[in-house]
């Protein structure tokens, strides 16, 4: 069984939060992280203006064992919703929120 702790501890973290095109910079960087890492997480959050990147993504652009958090605040800001998104991606209620839980919790944060 693992402990609650160390499944954080290996979760890496990727924010996306500013310009759009930088979704794809993010979801490239976690796939070459579980290439080289493959004990890490890596969750990739897109809030703010980012959040419009999205729509560019397809389900096939996300690299296996990567997953992808959409901020529902920005998506709202946007005038988008969840069914504007890639298959597999998870809304959270807010991106922030999300990424300080995590970290407390012990994850790792690049921002991207």
């Amino acid at each position: 069984m693992t402990h609650p702790e160390a499944e954080a501890a290996a979760t890496i973290l990727l924010h996306v939060s500013t310009a759009p095109e930088d979704v794809a910079s993010g979801l490239r960087a976690a796939g070459r992280i579980v290439s080289a890492l493959p004990e890490a997480h890596p969750v990739v959050v897109v809030n703010s203006s980012a959040i419009v990147g999205l729509l560019d993504v397809a389900a096939e652009d996300i690299p296996e064992d990567v997953a992808l958090k959409a901020c529902n605040n920005a998506l709202r800001s946007h005038e988008l919703s969840a069914k504007d998104l890639p298959l597999g991606t998870e809304v959270v209620p807010s991106g922030v929120v999300y990424l300080a839980s995590q970290q407390l919790a012990g994850a790792q944060y690049i921002r991207i």
